[in-house]
């Protein structure tokens, strides 16, 4: 069984691609652009001077280090891990036998700290709710007219916590709850 999008622990890394099509693209237009300036019979002072230019000059090694540098740092970029984008769910309650045994369910992180908005809004005196997700921890903001803001913030951790602990997550993130006394915005 191969494993879908969804099930995909870690994020395909783009940022290195999109540099490299980038710098294709913008040599690819500057290669077009001397050529057309060729083909009308003009010349090309840029060409000219980078036939005269020896691979010993300090112009050809700076370039060649400059280079060397932007590919191992795109290289590095593309093979760093990205931060974990889902949370694997434990299949509870299915025996070996399931039929379903193989499968795979998962939520997203921005999944987790959407759940995490809803039910910080279901709080009383709650008006207005902020929550960021990773993989390790779910950090919730929220605005509160209530009297009491440290019951109002335990009441808040304590409805997400029971939430993630009813989901089953393989990995729990770490709850972190902040209230500061806000009205209706």
């Amino acid at each position: 069984m191969t494993r879908g999008h969804l099930t995909r622990r870690r994020p395909q890394r783009v940022i290195a691609s999109w540099i490299v099509g980038v710098a294709v693209l913008i040599v690819a237009g500057l290669a077009g652009w001397a050529s057309g300036l060729l083909l009308a019979g003009e010349r090309v002072p840029a060409l000219e001077t980078a036939g005269t230019l020896s691979w010993e000059s300090p112009g050809m090694l700076a370039l060649g280090a400059v280079l060397l540098v932007a590919g191992l740092l795109v290289l590095c970029a593309a093979m760093w891990p990205g931060r974990p984008v889902v949370s694997s769910i434990e299949a509870a309650g299915l025996g070996s036998d399931s039929p379903i045994g193989d499968l795979q369910c998962a939520v997203t992180t921005r999944g987790l700290g959407r759940l995490a908005e809803g039910e910080a809004q279901r709080t009383d005196g709650v008006t207005a709710v902020r929550a960021r997700a990773t993989g390790r921890r779910l950090t919730v903001e929220a605005q509160s007219v209530a009297a009491e803001l440290p019951e109002t913030r335990q009441e808040i951790q304590d409805r997400i916590s029971q939430r993630l602990q009813g989901l089953q997550l393989r990995r729990t993130p770490r709850v972190v709850v902040r209230v500061r006394r806000g009205g209706v915005s």
